[in-house]
C-alpha cells in the first residue's frame, strides 16, 4: 500500500511510503523522479517513519530539495527525529529525544508472519524472554493492535511487551490495524453470505489470526500452551472478548472496553441513520437488537456466552464508556466467573493521564503475572489487590477450560 505522499521543494521529485501488506508494520521510503520516471528506493525501514501510530500515518515533510525529516522508529529503537538524504538514503539524527531509553538493551525481536484459515496474511513483533533459555518454555502474552515504531503495549499502549518481557513472558503485538480490519470486512462481504456467520465476522478473524499464531509458537517449542494471556482496547478488546467467550485459548485476559457485539452498546450508542447505525449493520453485520429474529446476538455476544468463559477478565475501563460494558460484566458475576472492573474518572477512548496509564500498565503485567506465573509483587501497599485476586482464583478451582 502506498501512502503519505510529499513534494520536494523543487517540484522535480515525489516521496513517498511504502508499507508490504496492510498487516505489516515495517515501511519503505521511495522518491519518483518525474523528468525520468523512476523511482528509487531511500530508506528500508525496520519500523515506521512517522510520528504517529494510528491509521493517518503523518507523512515526512520536505525540508530542501535534498533532505527529507522523518521520525524514525522501530520495535526497540524509541522515536527520533532524522534528516534523509534524498540521493543516498543516508540518516542523519537532528534531535534525539529519548537518548537515555535508547541506551538500554532490549530484548530479542523477530518479525513474525502467519496466515490465517482463509488466506489472509497478519504480522507482528514477537518478543523473547530476556532470560530466555534453549528448551525452556514461557507464557505468551499477546498486545494488538497497532504496533508499528517503538512497542509500548500495543493500542493504547495498555500492556508494555518490553516489560513483560523482563518478567519471563514471550509477548506477541499482532498487527491490525483500520486497513486490515477493513480488508476482513470486504472479504465477508464478498464471500459470507450466512447472516450467522457474518456477524462479527471481523472479530472472529481476529481472534482466528491469534490462534494460528499460539499454535505456530507452540509447535516451535517456544510457548506453554496452557499458559497465554491476551490483551486489548478498543477493536482488539472486542475480539478479545469474543475469543475467551468463544474458545479456551486463553487462560487470562486484561481489556479496557469491549461491548460492541453486545445488545446494550446498541442501545446505549446506536442511534438511527447515524454512522455507528451504519456500521454496525455493513460492518458487523447485527441488526437493531429489538429486530433479531435469527438469534445473531445470542451467537456472538460475549454477555450472551459469559457461561463459558475459562480466562479471568481484567477490565480497566473509562468512566465516559464503561456503562456499555455493564451486561458483560454482570454475566461473568452471575456465572461467578473471575472478573474485576476498574474505572478511572476523566478518562476517554484512550486514556490521556500519565498517571492511569502508568497504573494500567503495571496492573496488567500484575493481573498476568498472577494467573500465568502465580507470581504476586511483594510490595505491602498491593496487598489487598491480591487478596481480591485469590478470591476470584478460587471461583476458578473447580472449573475446566470449555472445549
Amino acid at each position: 500500500m502506498l501512502r503519505d505522499f510529499n513534494w520536494s521543494r523543487s517540484g522535480e521529485s515525489i516521496v513517498f511510503t511504502h508499507w508490504p501488506d496492510v498487516a505489516d508494520p515495517r515501511a519503505t521510503l521511495y522518491r519518483w523522479d518525474l523528468s525520468s520516471g523512476g523511482i528509487h528506493t531511500l530508506l528500508r525501514s525496520p519500523g515506521q517513519l512517522s510520528g504517529r501510530d494510528w491509521r493517518e500515518l503523518a507523512g515526512c515533510p520536505t525540508t530542501s530539495s535534498k533532505q527529507i525529516v522523518c521520525v524514525s522508529s522501530s520495535a526497540t529503537s524509541p522515536p527520533s527525529l532524522v534528516s534523509i538524504d534524498m540521493a543516498t538514503g543516508r540518516q542523519r539524527v537532528l534531535f534525539d529525544p529519548n537518548a537515555r531509553l535508547r541506551s538500554r538493551n532490549y530484548p530479542r525481536t523477530e518479525h513474525m508472519q502467519w496466515t490465517d484459515g482463509e488466506g489472509q496474511m497478519w504480522a507482528g513483533w514477537l518478543v523473547w524472554p530476556s532470560s530466555y533459555q534453549p528448551g525452556a518454555r514461557y507464557p505468551l502474552v499477546i498486545t494488538s493492535y497497532v504496533c508499528t515504531g517503538f512497542l509500548r503495549g500495543g493500542f493504547g499502549e495498555t500492556t508494555p511487551e518490553l516489560v513483560l518481557s523482563q518478567y519471563g513472558f514471550f509477548t506477541l503485538c499482532a498487527h491490525s490495524n483500520s486497513d486490515a480490519t477493513d480488508r476482513s470486512w470486504r472479504y465477508g462481504q464478498s464471500n459470507v453470505s450466512v447472516p450467522s456467520d457474518r456477524a462479527g465476522y471481523i472479530y472472529k478473524r481476529a481472534a482466528e489470526s491469534w490462534r494460528v499464531a499460539i499454535d505456530i509458537l507452540d509447535r516451535r517449542g517456544l510457548i506453554e500452551r496452557k499458559h497465554v494471556g491476551i490483551s486489548g482496547l478498543s477493536f482488539s478488546a472486542q475480539a478479545a472478548s469474543y475469543a475467551i467467550t468463544h474458545s479456551d485459548d486463553f487462560a487470562a485476559a486484561a481489556t479496557s472496553v469491549s461491548d460492541y457485539l453486545d445488545p446494550l452498546w446498541h442501545y446505549f450508542e446506536r442511534k438511527p441513520n447515524s454512522a455507528t447505525y451504519i456500521e454496525a449493520d455493513n460492518l458487523v453485520g447485527l441488526p437493531w437488537p429489538g429486530d433479531d429474529r435469527e438469534n445473531l446476538y445470542r451467537a456472538v455476544s460475549p454477555a450472551m456466552n459469559a457461561q463459558n468463559v475459562w480466562a479471568p477478565l481484567l477490565v480497566q475501563a473509562p468512566d465516559n464508556e464503561f456503562r456499555t460494558m455493564l451486561m458483560f460484566y454482570a454475566s461473568l458475576v452471575h456465572y461467578d466467573k473471575p472478573v474485576e472492573m476498574i474505572i478511572f474518572p476523566g478518562e476517554g477512548h484512550v486514556f490521556h493521564q500519565p498517571a492511569h496509564k502508568v497504573a494500567v500498565g503495571a496492573r496488567n503485567i500484575e493481573w498476568f503475572r498472577f494467573w500465568l506465573q502465580g507470581q504476586e509483587d511483594p510490595d505491602p501497599t498491593k496487598a489487598p489487590q491480591y487478596t481480591r485476586w485469590r478470591r476470584l482464583r478460587e471461583l476458578r478451582a473447580n472449573e475446566r477450560p470449555a472445549s
